[in-house]
């Protein structure tokens, strides 16, 4: 074969003219076939987003995240301030604390820890104001919503802040 034509061949993607014995690059390497593509069903991730509201979350671990939603908990301190107002998702984090803090913790507030929903949102809560407290900032906490039963979020979960059904469109 010419060399021009070879490479018109190449362009096109006709891999069976410049090697007619041999196989294309994708045959040569695939080990076999690929599987067809799954359209009957959405994945629950996407049923997920698409129902839930696209508010921020925030992340508390147990028991604070099951404080916030019995309304026993107002007050989160956080060393930053915040300035969003209104209604936001409390996402009950996986991290835990050493056997001997959640120990004092559920001495505390009364109640088994251990069996708390963790790694999903549990509710919603609106945060109504931040005042600075000494080193601290105090984001005020009320009418907590319970999420019955808890969902897991869709996006990664982050340490303060993130969007667990996804960032709402921008207005």
């Amino acid at each position: 074969m010419p060399k021009h034509d070879e490479h018109k061949a190449r362009l096109a993607g006709d891999w069976a003219k410049i090697f007619p014995t041999k196989k294309t690059p994708l045959e040569a390497v695939a080990k076999k076939p690929l599987p067809a593509k799954k359209t009957a069903v959405k994945p629950p991730r996407e049923q997920r987003a698409g129902v839930m509201e696209k508010l921020k979350g925030l992340s508390l671990r147990q028991p604070w995240a099951e404080e916030v939603m019995r309304g026993n908990k107002t007050v989160e301190f956080r060393q930053t301030p915040v300035k969003h107002r209104g209604r936001i998702y409390i996402y009950a984090s996986l991290g835990q604390y050493s056997p001997e803090e959640e120990a004092e913790y559920q001495a505390e507030v009364g109640y088994e820890i251990g069996d708390l929903p963790r790694g999903v949102v549990v509710g919603t809560v609106e945060i109504t104001d931040c005042e600075e407290d000494g080193d601290f900032f105090a984001w005020h906490l009320a009418n907590p919503k319970r999420i019955a039963p808890p969902v897991p979020p869709v996006e990664r979960p982050q340490p303060i802040w993130f969007h667990p059904f996804g960032k709402p469109p921008i207005e």
